[in-house]
């Protein structure tokens, strides 16, 4: 064993025993516990001048609880700042500063401590400037005055901090200002990344989307977004097991058909024909409830555009068309007593004659049968009082709207009740006579529910498949027990995030990007108050950093033990 003397900075000297292969990392761990007034190891070592001995430093965060740390440590911040500009005015020496420091080690040692620092420090930055100074600088920086305002903002914060005598205040200015750019950068360009992401899809299909959601219709992630892979990933997946594809869609079909529905006065889960001729029912009942109450007059407006109607048959119609379309005119007429026409007789001869007559061949006479029930129409509407009014063209808003619906189901055998969201649309744009609502119905069906990937070859859907552990082929030939396994495990997991309402919400139409703009909107001021961690003072979780005169202390020691060994 050899023995090793150890002179320290303090001045005290200390033996240290050890063996004599010891090397100078191991002699140098002696010579750190012992300053340090460590447990000596087990050799004889002497121990130091008992005037030597330091008390234990009293730790002043000991019992507060996290938001008092995070509090107090805001605090300090506000106090940090009012330090600088005493030491920047001459009120208050290095040393002071250097005491100040020691004594908020403890605090800002401590995570909630630190955390209140930097938020005191983003307060602190969210002044504004002047009106005068502002209007100079935006004039004066134009499309860069955030970036401007920012880097005054970061330099002036940093600059009015407290510097140690191996500080520099102009240095610490000139990185507040940087970062207070760097900040206002990464906010910026955040921002350009989530309109750009929003932008992707059309206004047309934003407004469908919000509608569908309006409406009750829950909608799934490859739906509410513009990439195309992901509407590869929500299409294939949905064939595969276990993802609760079916049940989803299940549901949105529903939803759909509730829609539709309540158009024509129902709210039905599946529209069979027992909800349409429910529908029918009510409807009619509505008319016949009105009309056995009112008759139909046949005011001057009413006479004019008969006539009117008469004379385009005569000028543009083969005489035998001519007559058809001039004796229904006449039959009307004939069926007016002072001037008015029974409501019931209206009804009759609108829905048994003049309707039927519409379904025929020849276009032209045929619309002007159209317009001879209008002009009916339009006279029964004003010949009635406004509740009564009112009645009447709610029941023909859902009448169309109900034979929107037939036509959808019966363009597919065996609907079973469904009104496929993709179905309405050509019928809306052939129909002249589709409601608002019914159209946009439609357009939600067309540009948000319909499959954009419908073929099962393409090469986006061998993309995926490989991607899902099935290597190039489409098919599940060949597939072993454990890929298969796999394959619905990992499969499960993509259904469940794709057909998830909440996924659509959280995610859908450019959101994840709007949450990160929304998150580095605080850049410009979090960078600069964070300057002294970034710079190193302070760790969050370990306490505050080794200083160059910590360094310095154990060069010296080790320099000490090296010749100490030599002698």
């Amino acid at each position: 064993m050899a023995v090793y003397r150890i002179t320290a900075p303090d001045g005290g000297e200390y033996e240290i025993t050890a063996p004599d292969d010891a090397t100078e990392e191991q002699v140098l761990a002696y010579a750190q516990q012992n300053y340090q007034g460590a447990a000596q190891p087990e050799a004889s070592v002497p121990q130091a001048p008992a005037t030597q001995a330091q008390p234990d430093a009293l730790d002043p965060t000991e019992g507060m609880s996290v938001a008092e740390k995070f509090f107090a440590g805001m605090g300090r911040s506000i106090v940090e700042t009012g330090r600088g500009i005493q030491q920047l005015a001459g009120l208050r020496s290095d040393e002071q500063v250097a005491r100040d420091r020691q004594l908020d080690e403890a605090l800002l040692g401590t995570a909630g401590g630190s955390v209140g620092n930097l938020a005191g420090g983003a307060l602190q930055m969210m002044a504004p400037i002047p009106g005068a100074a502002a209007a100079r600088l935006g004039a004066a920086a134009g499309r860069a005055a955030p970036y401007a305002g920012a880097a005054a903002r970061g330099a002036a914060f940093s600059g009015a901090q407290t510097v140690a005598e191996d500080e520099s205040r102009a240095g610490n200015t000139a990185i507040g200002a940087a970062l207070g750019i760097a900040g206002q950068g990464v906010a910026a360009g955040a921002g350009r990344l989530a309109a750009g992401a929003k932008a992707q899809l059309a206004p047309a299909v934003q407004s469908a989307i919000a509608n569908a959601r309006s409406a009750g219709i829950p909608l799934h992630l490859s739906q509410v977004t513009n990439s195309r892979f992901l509407k590869t990933v929500g299409s294939v997946v949905n064939q595969l097991p276990f993802t609760g594809a079916a049940k989803a869609s299940q549901r949105q079909q529903e939803a759909f058909n509730r829609a539709v529905s309540r158009g024509f006065g129902e709210d039905a889960a599946s529209i069979g024909d027992d909800v349409l001729r429910a529908a029918r029912q009510r409807i009619g009942a509505v008319y016949d409830d009105v009309y056995s109450r009112n008759n139909v007059m046949l005011d001057d407006a009413a006479l004019n555009k008969l006539a009117s109607i008469e004379q385009s048959a005569s000028r543009n119609l083969p005489r035998d068309e001519a007559a058809i379309v001039k004796n229904q005119i006449d039959d009307i007429i004939e069926a007016t007593q002072n001037g008015g026409m029974p409501g019931a007789m209206y009804q009759a001869f609108r829905t048994d004659r003049l309707m039927p007559m519409e379904a025929g061949s020849r276009s032209f006479q045929t619309g002007l049968i159209r317009e001879i029930r209008k002009a009916l129409d339009d006279a029964a509407e004003r010949s009635v009082g406004p509740d009564d009014a009112k009645a009447l063209s709610q029941a023909r808003r859902q009448w169309r709207n109900l034979r929107t619906t037939e036509k959808s189901l019966n363009q597919v055998a065996g609907a079973g009740g469904d009104v496929r969201p993709a179905s309405l649309w050509p019928i809306v744009n052939q129909s002249k006579g589709a409601t608002p609502e019914m159209r946009e119905l439609a357009r939600i069906g067309q540009v948000v529910l319909k499959d954009p990937i419908p073929n099962s070859g393409t090469p986006e859907r061998q993309l995926v498949y490989r991607l899902l552990g099935l290597g190039g082929a489409g098919s599940m030939a060949g597939v072993s027990v454990p890929a298969l396994a796999g394959l619905a495990a990992g499969g499960a997991a993509a259904g469940r995030v794709m057909n998830s309402p909440l996924a659509a919400l959280a995610l859908g139409q450019g959101r994840p990007m709007a949450g990160l703009s929304r998150l580095a909107q605080p850049a410009p001021r979090l960078l600069p108050a964070a300057g002294p961690l970034v710079a190193g003072e302070v760790d969050v979780v370990g306490g505050r950093r080794a200083t160059p005169e910590d360094i310095e202390r154990d060069s010296e020691i080790v320099r000490r033990a090296r010749a100490r060994r030599s002698n």
